[in-house]
């Protein structure tokens, strides 16, 4: 999956009745603190932003979503291109 221009991935949930709980895995097995990127839980949706995507944080991640109901989870493979420059006249 490229970013580009920004690194948005939004997922789906539908049905949901109970509170969502989301968390970001990385390759290594390692939670993505919240630190690192910003997240928002709609009412059908979860999006999240890298706050500061670089080509270094590339890979395999896993998405996990749970409510009282269960969990689901999805792999996703993030491919950040670099920061954009703003255009110019030429």
């Amino acid at each position: 999956m490229c970013f580009v221009p920004s690194p948005t991935h939004t997922l789906t949930v539908k049905n949901r009745k109970s509170k969502i709980r989301a968390k970001l895995v990385d390759s290594s097995g390692r939670e993505v603190p919240l630190s690192e990127y910003d997240l928002q839980l709609g009412e059908e949706d979860f999006c999240f932003r890298f706050k500061d995507p670089d080509k270094a944080k590339s890979g395999k991640y896993r998405v996990v979503l749970a409510n009282d109901a269960g969990q689901d989870e999805a792999e996703v493979d993030m491919k950040f291109v670099g920061k954009g420059r703003h255009p110019h006249k030429i």
